[in-house]
């Protein structure tokens, strides 16, 4: 069972000894990566906890660029040690010195080991774990406060049910993402960028059923629509705190391919997924349901085998382009999505339509398609 945890067989012996383990975090300094490496090593720890060698076992992450999120960095250091290297802050030789001490860490890294690089914990394949575990930050108290939380307040009764919009914006990542760092956040890759408009029919259906609706994101990318019920807080100015206060406090998250997706994950909040563009991205929170796009080529939808093909790290091969769900999909996928919330029972029974559809259990690990887009589009897992 340790050889799991740590993958080598002396780490148990380590970590009796010096109780403590080492886990690199990313270095492209998104939000998305911090929450789901922190969260999902935290969820495994405390999973695993109850063997003697790792009741009093420190973690301790070691995040070589910028914190995303102070007020989320303060929360999680309440149950491990996090030392920031800030390598985008110095120069000459004392950055010399801290990316030598990096490589030399990363060189001894191990799955799992002592030293370890973090990862997605929460892919299909150990979703397992997170979807077993209460949130880490579970009780965290968050003290609204300051002038952001004052305009929310204003305009929105936070005593009645909300959910939160966030979908992918390239003007975000220009403003908000170091694009060196992070090739897949620069124009190329615009297209995997959801449209707004497309959401609209959705929107109006969750206002009419008394859902107030909050878009997060950049203001400096403007929408025209106005509507009671809906609220555009990009525009009151970010804040850390308010960030997490409202993701801790959502009734779900609808999430357009973007890093939002964890930031709601992180308080096990039901997710509607549109427009993922991997397959195999992990839905593990009850509830959640995915909603994708197709990779196309010559009007043919590519199987599940050749889109997998498609580097994610590279903008699309000549000939392909993602097809990105209707406003009439979105609408009656999310119908469904907010129903079934009411109905636990009839939840696990549409996921387990949806893996009978897709007859492949071991490819789809947690990962809940809609049932309608899966009879729809079978031919992808020819």
């Amino acid at each position: 069972m340790l050889a799991f945890v740590f993958n080598i067989s002396l780490a148990p012996v380590i970590v009796r000894v010096f109780q403590i383990r080492i886990v690199l975090l990313s270095s492209k300094g998104r939000l998305s990566l911090f929450n789901s490496y922190v969260e999902g090593e935290l969820r495994k720890y405390y999973y695993w906890r109850c063997y003697q060698e790792l009741k009093k076992t420190k973690i301790i992450f070691i995040n070589p660029y910028e914190i995303p999120n102070k007020y989320l960095l303060g929360a999680y250091s309440a149950h491990a040690k996090f030392i920031c290297l800030n390598l985008h802050l110095h120069t000459g030789f004392r950055n010399q010195l801290l990316v030598l001490l990096l490589k030399i860490l990363q060189a001894c890294a191990k799955d799992d080991g002592l030293i370890s690089m973090g990862k997605n914990r929460h892919s299909p394949h150990e979703s397992f774990l997170w979807s077993l575990c209460n949130p880490v930050l579970d009780n965290l108290e968050l003290p609204p406060a300051g002038h952001q939380y004052n305009l929310l307040e204003s305009s929105i009764d936070l005593t009645k049910p909300y959910c939160l919009l966030a979908y992918r914006q390239t003007e975000y990542y220009k403003k908000h993402v170091n694009l060196a760092r992070n090739p897949q956040s620069a124009d190329p890759f615009s297209f995997r960028n959801p449209e707004f408009l497309d959401y609209i029919p959705f929107i109006n259906w969750l206002i009419d059923q008394d859902i107030q609706v909050i878009r997060m994101g950049c203001p400096s990318d403007p929408i025209q629509y106005t509507k009671k019920g809906f609220y555009d807080f990009s525009g009151l100015g970010y804040s850390d705190a308010l960030d997490i206060y409202l993701a801790r406090n959502c009734m779900f998250l609808i999430s357009g391919a973007c890093g939002y997706y964890y930031q709601a994950s992180i308080f096990n909040k039901p997710i509607f997924s549109t427009h993922d563009y991997s397959l195999l991205n992990g839905l593990v929170g009850m509830g959640s349901v995915s909603l994708p796009s197709k990779y196309m080529r010559n009007g043919k939808s590519l199987t599940l085998r050749e889109s997998l093909a498609i580097s994610l790290n590279d903008p699309l091969p000549a000939g392909v382009h993602l097809e990105h769900p209707s406003a009439i999909d979105i609408l009656e996928t999310g119908q469904r999505f907010v129903r079934s919330l009411k109905d636990k029972e009839n939840l696990w029974l549409l996921k387990k339509t949806a893996y009978e559809v897709a007859h492949d259990y071991s490819i789809l690990g947690n990962s809940s398609f809609d049932e309608s887009w899966l009879t729809k589009n079978a031919e992808l897992f020819n």
